[in-house]
């Protein structure tokens, strides 16, 4: 019986991937080609409990009566949710520049890859318009944002009083379309996870866990 000796591209090959896997084991925090790093995976996750928190959060309050002991104290904690929120993303986009993004993996078809891309870019505009129409509602007369009172966001833009009604239909047809979003991206991730039985999902909860099949 013969055995075929490994060839010098097939060796080079396992000692790209081992290299990748060493690399990405030595360095948990950073992202690599195959795989979101520890950095990354926590502002996804805490970005994403921040936003559904505030989203339910202020969809409770337009109905509290104003006699109501969170119907002053609930918009205060809205307002410092969305000024973490602001500090996450601009971390985020940050990290976009200098780090490295995970690829989609070989069995991700073309059309995914697209609306992945299509959807995650319509996510991160929808909370831009959030956060900023939120924030010229919060400073429309001149004071600041108190964040949790650890710190304040100050007031740099001054609009006109008339232009918060505006604002507010901005602010909340905005979540409602970014709320959308997130529940295809949500469905997004269990079909990979469920149906494909893929990394996509594993890959945004740690660095370097594997499918059942993998594993074997």
């Amino acid at each position: 019986m013969k055995i075929k000796a490994a060839s010098g591209n097939d060796r080079g090959q396992e000692t790209g991937k081992s290299d990748e896997w060493n690399k990405s084991m030595k360095y948990p925090w950073r992202n690599t080609v195959n795989q979101w790093g520890l950095v990354s995976i926590f502002n996804h996750w805490l970005m994403a409990l921040a936003i559904l928190a505030n989203f339910f959060l202020g969809y409770w309050m337009v109905g509290l009566d104003y006699y109501d002991t969170w119907y002053h104290q609930g918009p205060e904690i809205h307002k410092s949710i969305g000024g973490v929120l602001m500090i996450l993303m601009a971390f985020r986009l940050s990290w976009m520049l200098f780090s490295a993004s995970a690829m989609p993996l070989p069995n991700h078809r073309n059309w995914e890859i697209i609306l992945a891309k299509i959807v995650k870019w319509l996510l991160l505009i929808s909370l831009f318009i959030i956060l900023m129409s939120g924030y010229l509602m919060s400073t429309i007369e001149d004071q600041g944002i108190d964040v949790f009172h650890l710190f304040q966001i100050p007031a740099t833009f001054k609009l006109f009083e008339e232009n918060k009604d505006l604002l507010g239909d901005l602010h909340w047809y905005v979540a409602l379309f970014m709320m959308g979003l997130v529940l295809l991206h949500a469905m997004a991730a269990l079909k990979h996870h469920l149906i494909d039985k893929d990394r996509t999902f594993l890959r945004i909860l740690w660095p370097n866990l594997m499918t059942q099949t993998e594993k074997k």
